[in-house]
């Protein structure tokens, strides 16, 4: 069987499908893949780490009106042509796209060649390139139920959200004893996905020296943060410096540190299923981007008692603090929030997305 990737540009719109991937090579194990992404570094290097092959193409957002958007639109149209002579080249039996905009090209290419494609989705509302690429799809998979809406009747099959292999057999001491965090000391993770959230960033630098009197910080800043985090800590008093840690981004052991933490700052986009997969609580900060999506994605953790949302406009070091001081010292509803995170997990996701592939692909591939 030959499967076709697609999808880019951030890590969560590539784990995912590098999940089902392996999920897929352990049921076909003649499977040949190949990913059609975008042009970034972050796509090379998890597609490369993944012994993915890999094409890149120019792929670019399409979404809004600012002077980019007609550039954009050429970007996409000729990384839609290149992704059309691969896809030729290749003769997949089946594609899977991941839905974000790097997607685009590879799925219009599937399209266009009958190839048939599965739409893997990590919203409750989907962004305007899902929608898109949904038109194209045989089959879309959803997070929860209520996602199905955002699709207006389109098939679709609950399946939860595929994540890495090392999720299933993560360690809360590996992590402890890798950043050297103290027994006894609660563990606050700050984040906000592989790009970095510098609304966040922002906002947690100048209310770190009362956080760091009760729990250690790891803060995953971003590649575009790590200089200004590395400068705070600088400043920070010598008795706390030991407390606070700034990565730019940490692809292995995340699963570690995710289950070795009482608490997450982060926006909500696919890494809210890594929380649910951990029983990790959450204080989420849905960006205002891409339609807004993240905030449906933040609204369901919260109504399900997983989480707490602070909208951005609300967002400020004293608001922050506030809600992260009320978290961190109610062990109990960190507990209770712990338990919901996890009953929302769908631990064999990627099981689930492979055998729809299998399924539709089988036509083809006989």
């Amino acid at each position: 069987m030959r499967l076709l990737l697609c999808g880019g540009a951030t890590a969560g719109h590539i784990f995912p499908i590098i999940a089902t991937a392996s999920a897929l090579k352990h049921r076909t194990p003649n499977l040949a893949s190949l990913a059609i992404g975008g042009g970034s570094n972050l796509d090379r290097q998890l597609f490369s780490e993944a012994n993915l092959d890999f094409v890149a193409t120019t792929a670019a957002p399409i979404v809004g009106t600012n002077y980019q958007l007609p550039w954009n639109i050429l970007k996409t149209i000729i990384a839609t042509t290149k992704a059309n002579q691969v896809v030729r080249q290749f003769r997949p039996h089946v594609a899977l796209s991941s839905g974000g905009y790097a997607s685009i090209p590879a799925s219009i290419a599937c399209k266009l060649q009958g190839i048939p494609l599965i739409l893997q989705t990590h919203d409750i509302d989907p962004g305007q390139a899902a929608r898109l690429i949904a038109r194209f799809a045989k089959v879309i998979t959803i997070v929860c139920h209520p996602a199905a809406a955002g699709f207006y009747g389109r098939q679709t099959a609950v399946t939860g959200l595929p994540l890495r292999g090392e999720f299933r057999q993560a360690n809360a001491e590996r992590a402890r004893s890798r950043f050297s965090i103290p027994e006894g000391k609660p563990l606050l993770v700050v984040m906000g996905g592989s790009q970095g959230a510098k609304v966040i960033n922002e906002a947690i630098g100048p209310i770190l020296s009362p956080i760091l009197q009760t729990a250690y910080v790891v803060h995953l800043t971003g590649p575009q943060g790590i200089k200004h985090a590395q400068s705070i800590r600088q400043y920070l008093p010598a008795n706390m410096k030991q407390y606070y840690l700034p990565i730019s981004f940490l692809e292995a052991g995340i699963s570690d540190l995710f289950l070795a933490a009482d608490l997450v700052i982060s926006r909500a986009g696919g890494s809210i299923h890594e929380f649910t997969a951990s029983g990790l609580p959450s204080l989420l900060i849905p960006g205002t981007y891409a339609g807004a999506h993240q905030r449906s994605n933040a609204i369901w953790l919260q109504n399900a008692g997983a989480a707490l949302v602070l909208e951005e406009g609300r967002l400020s070091p004293e608001t922050l603090l506030r809600e992260t001081s009320n978290l961190l010292d109610n062990p109990p509803l960190l507990t209770r929030m712990g338990n919901a995170a996890t009953f929302l997990g769908r631990p064999d996701a990627a099981d689930r997305v492979a055998e729809l592939l299998t399924n539709i692909s089988a036509p083809r591939a006989a």
